[in-house]
């Protein structure tokens, strides 16, 4: 048509010249009508490769405009068909419009999983489910890139109870689009909610596919799965190389403010290694190094309060400030079974500090039910002071809480020292 339109640009203008030639004289410059249509010529070559390169740019950002110009553009008929789609609702007529658009599109490309995976979907809207899976391989097979693609394989299978064929979908999709990882991973952290399908997202996951970490991220920051994202800790590879430490740390921390300790510690064991937990967790409280909060001291920050773990946590030093108030400094977990035991630990004052009684104090609770087994408070009369206090653990407290807690200082002295040599002795049943 462009190339018509030249032509026809062309015949007027040499007309027009035939008929000034008739009332003036002969020019010289015949030429220049030639010429003239030449560069005329060009001009609309260029604008036809300039929509040939426009439908390639545009195909997808603007489809309606490109189809205007090249009806049977094949990617932005497909386009068009995805954004019919997108508006459909329960009424709709889905397959007239969004046919025509996919008909279009693989008669002007016999190779185009796009298009197929239109037909894929209108084979299932017309509820022929092993027509559209046969399709929908078929646009696969063409091309593992389409992320739309393994999108609705993934919905298809999801749909019909494949779990393990819908995680390979919603793996293939994370794997090809950073856009379709986002919008997958919600239903990544859904697959927690049922163990066949938290299996076979751990299968996926224990790929090491690139959107790991992503999905570990969000899914540890949501409190409302938090048992279930330990389950499917302990169901991957022990040790942290495909799992970090900070994710199964924070897991520990949700599943602990979830109120399971037993969930918690099985997840330590996992993931710091059976040997190295077993170590952590001995009762003499004698620690290994690592970082493993709240198996070692875990430490809070507070407002005018400090504590820090020490000699690769088996000592604690802590600081109370002028003006500080009631808090949580530290705490560790412990586990030991229905009994009256001693706790015992070592003082050390810092230099110039004054520990009275109220500023601080050793406390332990049981972590089920938050019931209080006994405190000691932090005071000494010369630089170090040996501690103790007696506490009985019933049988329904599996597991317990160490907690080094501030008192109100109203003083204008700091009040810090260090806690050592900590230790927990049976007494009797």
């Amino acid at each position: 048509m462009v190339m018509a339109t030249a032509t026809a640009m062309g015949n007027k203008m040499a007309k027009t010249k035939r008929t000034r030639s008739q009332t003036t004289a002969a020019s010289p410059n015949r030429s220049k009508p030639v010429l003239l249509v030449l560069i005329i010529g060009t001009f609309f070559v260029v604008c036809a490769s300039f929509l040939q390169a426009f439908a390639a740019l545009s195909h997808k950002s603007n489809p309606v405009a490109v189809v205007q110009f090249f009806q049977n553009e094949p990617v932005a008929n497909v386009r068009l068909a995805d954004l019919k789609l997108a508006t459909i609702t329960a009424e709709s007529d889905f397959g007239d419009e969004t046919g025509v658009f996919a008909r279009r599109s693989l008669r002007a490309q016999a190779l185009n999983p796009g298009a197929l995976r239109h037909f894929g979907i209108l084979s299932m809207f017309e509820g022929d489910m092993n027509k559209a899976d046969q399709v929908f391989a078929m646009a696969q097979r063409m091309s593992k890139r389409d992320h739309l693609t393994s999108i609705y394989r993934h919905e298809f299978a999801n749909t019909l109870g494949r779990p393990q064929e819908a995680a390979e979908h919603l793996d293939n999709a994370a794997r090809t689009s950073r856009t379709a990882r986002t919008q997958l991973l919600p239903r990544a952290i859904e697959f927690l909610d049922e163990a066949d399908t938290r299996i076979a997202l751990g299968t996926q996951l224990a790929e090491d596919p690139d959107w790991a970490a992503d999905f570990w991220s969000a899914a540890s920051t949501d409190r409302s799965r938090s048992s279930e994202l330990a389950m499917l800790r302990l169901e991957m590879p022990s040790g942290n190389t495909l799992v970090p430490d900070n994710i199964s740390r924070a897991i520990i921390r949700n599943t602990l403010l979830d109120n399971e300790p037993e969930l918690a510690v099985a997840v330590f064991r996992h993931a710091a290694g059976q040997d190295s937990a077993n170590q952590t967790l001995d009762k003499n409280l004698d620690f290994t190094p690592g970082y493993w909060p709240p198996f070692t001291w875990q430490s809070f920050v507070v407002a005018d309060a400090t504590a820090s773990a020490a000699n690769d946590g088996v000592s604690l030093d802590f600081s109370v400030l002028p003006g500080a108030q009631r808090a949580l400094l530290a705490r560790r977990l412990i586990n030991y079974p229905a009994g009256t035991y001693r706790l015992a630990f070592e003082l050390e004052q810092a230099e110039d500090a004054n520990l009275r009684a109220g500023q601080a104090r050793i406390s332990l609770l049981c972590a089920d039910s938050g019931k209080s087994l006994g405190s000691v408070a932090l005071e000494a009369e010369g630089r170090t002071a040996p501690l103790s206090t007696i506490f009985t653990i019933d049988q329904d407290c599996e597991y317990q809480w160490i907690r080094v807690e501030s008192a109100p200082n109203p003083s204008q002295a700091i009040a810090s020292g260090r806690i050592s040599d900590l230790t927990i002795n049976h007494i009797s049943e």
